[in-house]
């Protein structure tokens, strides 16, 4: 037996298939086709959310105080008009996730049931995709470090707003006890 003949321990395992790999990246856009990873999912589901929120609240507002004699059906049917396209993003962003996963989208009918949309909701962000091609086309490109700032961001708003919500009660009645002690003699 010669050296040629015997296995190399360290050579790259034959028998594993690891797919069809295109090396190929699929689009990341929101209206873009293709699949799409937990963090950008998670970001462009939070943009959407707000930039609705935000149209929503303007339409409100400008029927309660700019038009004060609109009635509630006209600011009802503009809210609709706004809410008809955020569900209709949100559920094909939602499809692009489950296509990174290797499944249908119509998966998506589960979040019409109360209690399972957010336990389907967590799976969405915390399953990871197939690292290669699946039927649903090439794998999404790495996330860009922006993209995890920008979801950091969307939770440390909230996060400080609770803090400040707690904190300053507590510093003013700190700096009135304060004040107080002071001018006691």
């Amino acid at each position: 037996m010669t050296s040629m003949d015997t296995l190399n321990p360290y050579q790259a395992p034959t028998g594993l298939d690891p797919g069809p790999i295109t090396g190929k990246y699929c689009e990341t856009g929101i209206f873009t086709n293709g699949r799409i990873g937990r963090l950008r999912y998670l970001g462009y589901s939070l943009a959407v959310m707000l930039l609705f929120y935000m149209a929503i609240a303007l339409v409100v507002a400008a029927g309660a105080f700019i038009l004060p004699d609109s009635s509630e059906i006209v600011i009802g049917s503009a809210v609709v008009a706004l809410v008809i396209p955020m569900i209709i993003i949100t559920v094909k962003l939602g499809i692009r996730r489950l296509n990174d996963m290797n499944a249908t989208g119509a998966y998506m009918f589960l979040m019409l049931v109360p209690i399972v949309n957010s336990i389907f909701t967590l799976v969405l962000m915390l399953v990871s995709g197939t690292p290669s091609s699946n039927k649903y086309g090439s794998p999404p490109p790495p996330n860009p470090r922006s993209m995890g700032a920008v979801v950091a961001i969307f939770f440390l708003i909230p996060v400080t707003g609770i803090v400040a919500a707690i904190a300053l009660p507590a510093y003013q009645d700190y700096v009135e006890r304060a004040k107080a002690v002071q001018t006691t003699p």
